[in-house]
């Protein structure tokens, strides 16, 4: 037998060698292929069972995991649909569309928060992905939130029995916020029916609830010491009216009372507590519009006096603070002041016979609505006007004259200055410095008709 080469015998050692390395590297590179379970490649359906299925990308993060357990409790919470009972409160009370759609979508977000008992079923990765499969049995689920209303409605009505016993005592403030613990504690379950057996007789315990606070907040009384009351235009001193807040004749202290116009407008307090003796002060600093009789209202603020519930119970607190309770009001007689203007006006110097400045100045301010004062004690603002002519040049048989003048408006009985007006070098050029002088002051009738009484006015008021 005729012996192998040595040189083909290595030859064909080495390319056995390299194939061998060749397909041991294509055995480690070729990954595996991982097959999806059948609640990956498709959302499961289970009559019995509340679903939830939550799937991550991976993305080099460190809480991937937890990212879709929450996805899959998320997922989860959506499939329990809230159903409102006919006989819910939700459908006994005003405007009770638009509560019940922002009702049920505060309850959807809270979901999450009564969900209890779930399982994991599965749990799915890749080098990419991460997948969660919880679900939670129907039946459990209604009986643990069965169970949470019953107690509920135990504390409903333990606080509902306060409430009654303390508005049977008067105490406006404490009765009633037991009756709003009542809603409190029904909170999650006020798409139910909540019927109790209560004094013997069957009731629907968060409808009474809700009903005792809007009997409490009707017959509460806000009465101002005055029906109506005067007030003086453009006056420096304010009017204060005191308004009164009782239930069952005590007193309602640290009541938050609001007040706004109904007819005009002006600047009054917008808001005030009630003092230890139940008062609170409505006070009136300007009027600004033109009625001669204006009406403001006395407001029980109910957004104040259920700020408590606001963050830690927003359906209750829109519940009761959703409409506005007007509980009285007060007519204000608006008395214009009465005015009395005096001039100081010259003529180069000299005092002139007649102060026609200071007579437009009535006319106009008349023409406005004011009165004139008979006399000087008698009036409510002081106007004066100091004037005086200067002589220009001369050209051409033509002589020039200028008038200045200063307008004052102060109140009498502060004797504070409210306005100043000033005109400087108003012009007259005649044939003589006498009628230059004439005709400046007439431009400055002129100037006070059409500029200086509507700032006056609008200084005043």
């Amino acid at each position: 037998m005729k012996a192998i080469q040595r040189p083909s015998y290595l030859l064909l050692l080495i390319l056995t060698l390299l194939s061998a390395c060749s397909s041991k590297r294509q055995a480690v590179t070729q990954e595996p292929v991982i097959e999806r379970p059948d609640w990956v490649r498709q959302r499961p359906i289970d009559s019995y069972y509340y679903i939830g299925v939550g799937a991550v990308p991976k993305n080099g993060s460190f809480d991937y995991a937890e990212l879709a357990k929450q996805k899959a409790l998320d997922n989860l919470a959506s499939e329990i649909k809230v159903r409102i009972a006919g006989s819910s409160l939700l459908y006994q009370m005003d405007g009770g569309e638009r509560y019940r759609e922002q009702y049920l979508n505060n309850v959807q977000v809270t979901a999450l928060e009564d969900i209890e008992g779930f399982e994991v079923v599965d749990i799915f990765e890749t080098k990419d992905e991460y997948w969660v499969y919880y679900r939670l049995s129907k039946s459990k689920h209604a009986q643990i939130r069965e169970e949470k209303r019953l107690k509920a409605i135990s504390s409903a009505t333990s606080a509902y029995s306060r409430g009654e016993a303390l508005e049977e005592n008067g105490d406006f403030a404490e009765g009633l916020l037991a009756y709003a613990e009542t809603l409190v504690a029904l909170e999650n379950y006020l798409s139910e029916g909540n019927e109790v057996e209560y004094g013997g007789k069957k009731v629907y315990l968060d409808r009474e609830a809700l009903f005792a606070i809007r009997r409490m907040m009707n017959q509460l009384e806000l009465n101002p010491e005055a029906s109506k009351v005067n007030f003086q235009k453009g006056s420096d001193f304010e009017k204060r009216v005191n308004v009164k807040a009782s239930y069952k004749g005590n007193a309602v202290s640290n009541l938050a009372i609001a007040f706004k116009f109904l007819q005009g407008k002006g600047k009054i307090t917008s808001q005030a507590f009630t003092s230890q003796e139940g008062n609170a002060t409505l006070s009136i600093q300007s009027i600004s519009s033109t009625p001669s009789v204006q009406t403001v209202g006395v407001y029980l603020d109910k957004e104040k006096l259920f700020a408590s519930f606001r963050d830690s119970h927003p359906a209750i607190y829109q519940l009761l603070s959703n409409q506005e309770q007007l509980k009285n009001q007060l007519s204000i007689h608006v008395l214009l002041p009465k005015i009395w203007v005096q001039g100081n006006e010259k003529d180069f110097g000299q005092s002139m016979t007649q102060a026609v400045l200071a007579n437009q100045l009535k006319n106009s301010l008349t023409l406005e609505g004011l009165q004139l004062a008979t006399s000087k004690e008698e009036a409510d603002l002081i106007i004066s006007i100091d004037s005086d002519t200067e002589k220009g040049g001369s050209a051409n048989g033509f002589h020039t004259a200028y008038l200045s003048f200063t307008v004052r408006v102060f109140d009498k009985q502060t004797g504070r200055e409210i306005h100043t007006e000033q005109q400087i070098r108003l012009k007259g050029v005649q044939m003589s410095f006498e009628q230059a002088s004439k005709e400046a002051y007439e431009e400055g009738e002129y100037i006070i008709k059409r500029k200086v009484a509507k700032k006056v006015m609008e200084a005043v008021f």
